[in-house]
């Protein structure tokens, strides 16, 4: 029987604290190999997750891969002999019993299956997340039509039965989705870590390759496996069409099945002394840094790294537009040229515009700090349930603070202004953001299905203010749905929520700014934002209660629970941490409680909180607030995610009086949702509070079930 071998030049530091008793959680990556695209992004995962302090693990089929030695010493490798989801039970077994982890995190649905099945076998407490990078419906493809259609059917079984779904793209997810019939809700969407602290040296590394030499004419880069699924062909024949306009050249850097074909079409060009093939490199952000194009002619992808990575290099990018992550990760063409698949003349064009007016370095680097590599592991640590440690200082990672320093955002604020049929209001809200008297930023409107012409509010409101102004129209989905579709057009450094029937004071962002400068800068990154109070908008009466001094470090789950402190509260937060904390959402549904994100953030962060009004409010009839009981009765799942939160990380070093509270109200939005008592105990970290806590629960949902039939009646 297999026990994980370990590679002896490793310094296990933090698994040897954790085998003495100490609690350090230890996450397991397993994958087939570390190569390809997976390899890499597993490697610069298990590098975050090592760097913030935890213990990792890296268990592998093969333990080979060009990857194998980017890993941070401290990582630990072993080594899983049988993959296969019956006969690899034995060693996986072996490995739990003796090192416990507190997650695994699978890649590819064999893995899935093999990880599952052994942690029911041995009715082990070890968290399994599924990791998903590519697009099933184009993979399963190359399969026969009945393997195709089995995996199919044990994805379909087997992954609801995970502790969560993580999809590297809003493409990857709904493409599963719609090929299994999963529900959406099951699936978050995390890109993938691209931008590690060691990125900027590598691609600052000297190219002993002539054609990159300054006074040479500029070139296409196609970084790419060279197999099918990349259509390199369409490349060439794009790059050919450019060639016979203006001086270029084209570089393929990668390996694959394909090179014999490729090399040969390359030969058979009429400009094939401009063409060359330079095989795998150990370093490709060298040869990077210094194309002029990065070129991706794919049929599909998962994601698309090469795009992040071109981005983060300052280089610019022509894709095509396959599924599922190009049209991600450029924003839908704002940070590069996206052309239909297998369209060599319109990839052609796309170049040839790119090379006449290429886009702002400053602005593609910026575009790429969502892939930093510490800001997505920390996405994951929170779908995990665990606390974001902050990096350990390290020659070998930059840190994102000082990163995010290098490359400031495009404004100091965005005011976001989520609106639902409120064109009677919205007029004042503009009014006050007129009257702002600071003036770097920007506003990003999200309009969540209004019919009552707001669009042409909008734009008339636009054309006459010297601010720019974004405007998005989506479907009618909640509040929760704009906040997050707002998060990736955010292009402020912070960002303020303005509700669309409220106004901003003159002086908010003067001395919401004036506040955040006072923080030094080496502790920023310790701090999510500033807070101020709110006043009604008909007598000017303060909102609740003030804070207990007029300058007041704190976090939210303090504020609220330590000192007392209630009502409504204005705050700009820092635009790089709402992208790691979107709502999550449930089908149907329309409401997840807003202070979810706050607490969440009180986890790591710190506001500066201060006794100055910066929103004058007015509650509307018909808005959030006016029926509570028919919120919660509408939206049970979103409540019953919050009370689990609540109860598992949240709220766990709460007094007992409060967490009992918590898990009554787990077990009463539970029941709305029709989850029975083994699923409820099965997902509760303290199954004893829980169960003390079903009998109240349970009178409390019946409770609302009579007062749900008064209602109707």
């Amino acid at each position: 029987m297999f026990v994980g071998k370990m590679v002896p030049s490793r310094d296990l530091s933090a698994e040897s604290l954790c085998t003495r008793g100490m609690s350090i959680p230890l996450i397991t990556l397993m994958a087939p190999a570390l190569d390809g695209g997976i390899g890499r992004n597993i490697v610069n995962l298990a590098n975050a997750f090592h760097e913030m302090g935890y213990a990792v693990h890296v268990l592998l089929n093969k333990p080979v891969g060009p990857y194998l030695q980017l890993l941070r010493p401290g990582v630990s490798i072993h080594h899983l002999r049988r993959n296969h989801h019956v006969f690899g039970i034995p060693s996986l077994a072996a490995y739990l019993l003796k090192h416990e982890p507190s997650v695994i995190l699978t890649p590819v649905p064999r893995q899935t299956i093999l990880a599952l099945r052994t942690r029911r076998l041995l009715f082990a407490k070890t968290r399994v997340y599924v990791n998903v990078h590519n697009t099933y419906s184009r993979t399963f493809q190359l399969l026969s039509a009945r393997k195709g259609r089995t995996r199919i059917r044990k994805i379909r079984h087997y992954y609801p039965r995970s502790d969560g779904i993580v999809a590297v793209s809003n493409g990857v997810a709904e493409d599963l989705c719609e090929l299994t019939g999963l529900s959406r809700d099951l699936v978050t969407v995390i890109n993938n870590p691209i931008v590690t602290g060691d990125l900027a040296e590598l691609a600052a590394a000297p190219v002993d390759h002539p054609w990159f030499a300054a006074d040479q004419p500029p070139v296409l880069l196609c970084l790419a496996r060279l197999e099918p699924q990349k259509n390199l062909p369409l490349a060439i024949a794009a790059f050919e069409a450019v060639r016979n306009q203006v001086p270029c050249r084209l570089v393929i850097i990668g390996d694959g099945t394909q090179r014999d074909e490729l090399e040969r079409r390359a030969a058979q060009s009429p400009h094939a002394q401009d063409i060359a093939l330079l095989g795998h490199q150990g370093n490709p952000f060298r040869f990077l840094a210094r194309a002029a194009i990065l070129v991706s002619a794919s049929s599909w992808e998962g994601f698309g790294n090469v795009l992040a990575e071109a981005l983060a290099t300052g280089t610019a990018v022509v894709a095509t537009d396959c599924p599922s992550g190009p049209r991600d990760i450029l924003d839908n063409g704002r940070y590069g040229a996206l052309v239909p698949m297998n369209d060599a003349p319109a990839l052609a064009d796309a170049i040839l515009r790119t090379l006449s007016k290429p886009p702002a370095t400053d602005m593609l680097k910026n575009a790429a700090r969502r892939y930093d590599a510490h800001a997505v592991a920390r996405a994951y640590l929170a779908r995990f349930g665990l606390v974001a440690k902050e990096p350990r200082p390290s020659s070998e990672a930059g840190d994102i603070a000082a990163r995010a320093a290098e490359q400031p955002p495009g404004f100091a604020f965005t005011i976001f202004v989520p609106t639902f049929n409120r064109a009677h209001t919205l007029p004042r809200a503009f009014r006050s953001i007129e009257q702002q008297t600071f003036r770097d930023f920007e506003v990003l409107i999200i309009d969540d299905g209004s019919n009552d012409g707001t669009n042409a509010l909008v734009e008339t409101w636009r054309a006459k203010v010297d601010f720019p102004v974004v405007y998005h129209w989506q479907p009618n989905q909640g509040k929760s749905a704009a906040h997050n579709a707002a998060l990736s057009h955010l292009r402020g450094e912070l960002t303020v929520m303005l509700d669309s029937d409220d106004m901003l004071v003159p002086e908010a962002l003067e001395r919401l700014h004036y506040h955040w400068q006072q923080i030094p800068a080496s502790q920023r990154s310790h701090y999510a934002g500033v807070e101020g109070l709110c006043a009604h908008m008909d007598d000017h009466r303060i909102a609740g209660d003030r804070f207990p001094q007029d300058v007041f470090d704190s976090d939210y789950i303090e504020m609220r629970r330590r000192y007392g402190v209630r009502g409504d509260k204005k705050n700009c937060v820092r635009s790089d941490l709402l992208r790691l904390y979107p709502y999550p959402r449930f089908e149907g549904e329309r409401h997840i409680r807003p202070s979810l994100l706050w607490e969440r953030l009180s986890l790591r962060y710190k506001f500066r909180y201060i006794n100055e009004v910066i929103e004058l409010i007015e509650y509307q009839e018909g808005g959030l607030s006016h029926d509570r009981f028919g919120l919660r009765m509408c939206n049970p799942q979103g409540f019953r995610y919050y009370y689990k939160e609540e109860s598992n990380v949240l709220g766990k070093n709460d007094e007992l009086s409060r967490r009992f509270d918590h898990h009554v109200k787990y077990v009463r939005y539970s029941l709305h949702c029709g989850i029975g008592l083994v699923q409820q105990a099965r997902d509760i970290d303290s199954p004893v509070l829980w169960l003390v806590a079903l009998p109240m629960g349970t009178l409390t949902w019946l409770r609302d079930k009579i007062r749900l039939r008064h209602k109707k009646a």
